[in-house]
C-alpha cells in the first residue's frame, strides 16, 4: 500500500517542480518521486566515494522511449547524448519508461520501469 504525505513547498520550489514535471511529461507526484529517488541514489553513491559527474546527475533519471533511438543505439538523458544498453538486453518497448541504473564511460545502462 502506498503511503500519503502532505508537503509544504515554497512558491518558487513549486514552480520549479511544475516546470520540471511539464518538461518531462510527468505529474507533480511523479516528479517528486523522481527527485527523491535521484537524491537517494546520489547519497548512496557519494557515501561509497565512487560517484562521477554522470553518476551523480543521471542515475535514477527516468527516460521515455521517445528519447531512445534503437536504430542508432543512442539515448538522450537530460539533454546529453549517450550510447545505451538495457539491463536484460531486450529491445526498448514503445510507450514505456526506463530508469538509468548505471553509467560506464559513455554507455548508459537502463531498465524498464515498473509501474
Amino acid at each position: 500500500m502506498d503511503k500519503r504525505l502532505t508537503l509544504r513547498l515554497s512558491e518558487s520550489l513549486s514552480d520549479r517542480l511544475q516546470s520540471y514535471a511539464t518538461d518531462h511529461n510527468q505529474s507533480m507526484n511523479s516528479a517528486i518521486l523522481t527527485a527523491i529517488e535521484l537524491l537517494l541514489n546520489q547519497k548512496d553513491l557519494k557515501v561509497s566515494g565512487f560517484a562521477n559527474f554522470e553518476q551523480r546527475n543521471f542515475i535514477g533519471q527516468i527516460v521515455g522511449a521517445k528519447d531512445i533511438d534503437q536504430t542508432t543505439g543512442i539515448i538522450t538523458v537530460r539533454g546529453l547524448v549517450y550510447r545505451y544498453i538495457t539491463e536484460n538486453n531486450e529491445p526498448v518497448k514503445a510507450h514505456k519508461q526506463y530508469e538509468v541504473t548505471n553509467i560506464n564511460g559513455n554507455i548508459v545502462i537502463i531498465k524498464e520501469r515498473e509501474n
